[in-house]
């Protein structure tokens, strides 16, 4: 994406800091749970770092490492200040450093899968990824759910290309050879069935239109879809894992 997400840095720059702060807590704990990886031992590489808000997450619940590629110079200098005294670099995928192979056994793409231009482009993304776990690793896709977005999937980002699913994240990783280990909607911060259903209701019952009819005449912009994108409207999540056949032979 290089600079030409700009757009993106004064969007993110409008959302709550403690909504950012207390979703990127949430999706390391949904991490852990979902790999048994616990906080001590994860090694992590976030691809498209953001404003750093995942690396704070890390600093805070006492993850081993991070490293944080990022391929936009204003998101990178950003989240760099913010995941101090974690390391971010300038990068995007597929070109991950040689100097990364087998250091890391977390790679977690949050709100990145999904920009891919297509899903041939997603899977060399995966691919990618994967070659440079170190043994036991996972990589974690977590990423708008088309099913429930619906056209907003496309209208809240320009840059949108693939649209993510469960099932077709998981196709990916299945064409690659890799093992799904894990797969659910994420919803109010969770990953379970019944937050899951919980949060499917809400967003169902919740007056979005009214509620940013509201919000933009006291904050300026469209509260109500803030809100269903932060905690409602369910993210896919998606753990994948190299073959374990495969890499023994």
């Amino acid at each position: 994406m290089g600079s030409q997400y700009n757009e993106f840095v004064e969007r993110q720059g409008q959302s709550p800091v403690l909504v950012q702060k207390w979703f990127a807590n949430r999706v390391l704990k949904c991490v852990s749970s979902s790999t048994d990886i616990p906080f001590p031992d994860m090694y992590i590489l976030e691809v498209g770092t953001g404003l750093g808000y995942l690396a704070q997450a890390a600093r805070t619940l006492g993850a081993a490492s991070y490293m944080g590629l990022e391929p936009n110079e204003d998101l990178r200098r950003i989240s760099e200040e913010a995941a101090s005294p974690y390391y971010v670099t300038s990068g995007q995928l597929p070109a991950i450093p040689e100097s990364l192979k087998g250091k890391y056994n977390l790679a977690i793409l949050v709100h990145v899968l999904e920009h891919a231009k297509d899903g041939h482009e997603a899977r060399t993304w995966l691919s990618a990824l994967l070659k440079h776990l170190s043994p036991g690793g996972a990589v974690v896709i977590i990423s708008p759910d088309v099913l429930d977005y619906g056209p907003y999937f496309w209208d809240t980002d320009w840059t949108h290309g693939f649209p993510t699913s469960n099932r077709n994240v998981a196709q990916v990783f299945a064409d690659i050879d890799a093992d799904v280990t894990f797969s659910q909607r994420m919803r109010l911060g969770r990953v379970d069935p019944f937050s899951s259903s919980l949060g499917w209701w809400f967003s169902k019952l919740f007056p979005t239109r009214l509620a940013n009819v509201v919000g933009r005449k006291i904050f300026g912009r469209d509260v109500g879809t803030g809100l269903q994108v932060a905690a409602l409207w369910s993210l896919t999540f998606v753990v994948g894992r190299p073959n374990q056949d495969r890499s023994a032979s």
